[in-house]
């Protein structure tokens, strides 16, 4: 039994003379006479070898199926992961919130898809909703009060933000739920139509639309409405003449809107050359005396009076009021002139102290861009030199300004005559500057007094009259 041997890989019986196992091709090592203790652990290391064997002769490779869908998993769940990530920040709360701004503000743009009536019987479509965007985009301090308050959870003029539905089964979705009122529209005369936002609506009918006013006896009552900007036109045959009249109205509650149609006289007075609307209408050019008159013309409290004029190559808009906001002239109520304001124009007396104050002693504080002002430099050269002249006991000098007119950038244009009178020995000397081109400043304060305007030209004088006594 000790010539045996076998192989430590396999455990195959060995020929005494190989050098390899014939069974499993293991390289054999010589022939060694071991110990009874070394042979011990020769075979405890034979019979693990042969185990390990074994079992690696067992093992199965994995299935390529199973690869696949591992494969797909992992990638399924790396997509998922970014598609999740992205979707988080696409339909966070505040970017649907700055979506929907964006929308409010754009009359062009579809809002329904960002809408929940407070009504359920309120159908939601682009156009029911364009008077609340009219509303938002002629008004942006209000569409930024707005979003702001919704930021909050809070709401604005009743309209709230709320949830309704998901994005893509997963992001929740936010909608403002804009509040519905019904609103009628009376007049004080029975052969008249309305039209609101350009579609016709019907003829009147007698009837009680709890108006403020006693003669507005007859209306028609509008069907269920969004808050927001409304364009009403009212036509009426009085006396074979046909007339009418249209008004903007911001509809945030439930009521009656009138209509009533009266006419009335009245002057616009303004700058010389500028286009008159009323309603947003040409209506016509004021003459060189800076007026436009209107007999029997059909007024409302809300009709809206602005004009624009050309100031070089800029044209400026005046600030809107309406025509209810103008006291009348007399007694009689019978007449009544407009002046729309312009923002920025000095007031007349304002440009004659502010000036006579700087031709006698210049304050560099009283220019734009204080002593840098060129104007400044050469009020401050002509004082001194008027100081310096040996020849002159004393001076004075006074303004009187001619005309003020509005220019771009809340600035103004004036015209203005300075006389200077000099004391010359015996003699006294009055000479007189025609000033053109002369500019003011409104600055950012709020305060309406002097202080608010600054000369940033003094303009370009011209000798008129240059007298001795």
């Amino acid at each position: 039994m000790s010539g045996r041997r076998f192989c430590p890989n396999c455990g195959t019986k060995l020929e005494s003379n190989v050098e390899f196992c014939p069974n499993c091709g293991f390289k054999l090592a010589k022939k060694e006479h071991a110990s009874p203790s070394r042979q011990a652990y020769q075979q405890t290391a034979k019979k693990q070898t042969s185990s390990q064997g074994r079992q690696a002769y067992h093992a199965q490779p994995m299935k390529k199926k199973t690869k696949v869908l591992l494969t797909l998993g992992a990638t399924f769940l790396a997509v998922f992961t970014i598609f999740y990530a992205w979707g988080s920040s696409h339909y966070s709360k505040e970017n649907q919130i700055n979506r929907i701004k964006a929308d409010l503000i754009d009359t062009k743009a579809g809002l329904a898809k960002d809408v929940v009536a407070d009504d359920s019987a309120m159908q939601v479509t682009d156009t029911a909703l364009k008077p609340t965007q009219t509303y938002f985009a002629e008004h942006h301090k209000a569409a930024n009060e707005l979003i702001n308050y919704l930021k909050e959870d809070a709401s604005f003029n009743r309209i709230h933000l709320v949830q309704s539905g998901h994005h893509m089964l997963l992001f929740p979705k936010y909608v403002l739920r804009v509040p519905t009122i019904y609103a009628a529209v009376a007049t004080n005369h029975s052969n008249s139509s309305i039209t609101v936002n350009g579609k016709y609506i019907g003829q009147v009918k007698p009837g009680n639309f709890a108006s403020e006013k006693q003669d507005n006896k007859y209306g028609v009552k509008l069907r269920h409405l969004f808050v927001g900007t409304y364009h009403i036109k009212v036509k009426s045959n009085i006396s074979n003449r046909n007339l009418s009249t249209t008004s903007n109205y911001d509809l945030w509650s439930s009521g009656t809107v009138d209509m009533g149609i009266r006419t009335e006289n009245f002057t616009v007075k303004s700058t010389p050359g500028a286009i008159l609307y009323l309603n947003d209408k040409n209506v016509g050019t004021l003459n060189k005396k800076g007026r436009l008159t209107f007999k029997d013309y059909p007024v409302t409290d809300k009709l809206k009076i602005y004009v624009k004029a050309k100031v070089g190559s800029n044209t400026i808009k005046s600030q809107e009021l309406n025509y209810g906001d103008v006291q009348y002239d007399d007694a009689n109520d019978s007449h009544k002139t407009i002046e729309p304001k312009w923002d920025g124009l000095i007031a007349k007396e304002d440009a004659q102290e502010i000036l006579e104050d700087n031709f006698k002693d210049p304050d560099e504080d009283a220019f734009v861009n204080g002593a840098e002002n060129k104007s400044y430099q050469e009020l401050r050269k002509m004082d001194k030199g008027y100081d310096e002249d040996d020849d002159i006991d004393s001076y004075d000098m006074s303004c009187s300004v001619i005309s003020v007119s509005p220019a771009p950038n809340k600035s103004s244009n004036v015209v203005y005559k300075i006389t200077f009178t000099f004391e010359v020995g015996d003699t006294e000397r009055k000479q007189v500057l025609l000033y053109k081109g002369a500019s003011f400043r409104s600055s950012d304060s709020d305060d309406e007094d002097n202080e608010s305007q600054k000369i940033k030209s003094i303009g370009t004088g011209k000798i008129v009259s240059d007298k001795r006594y």
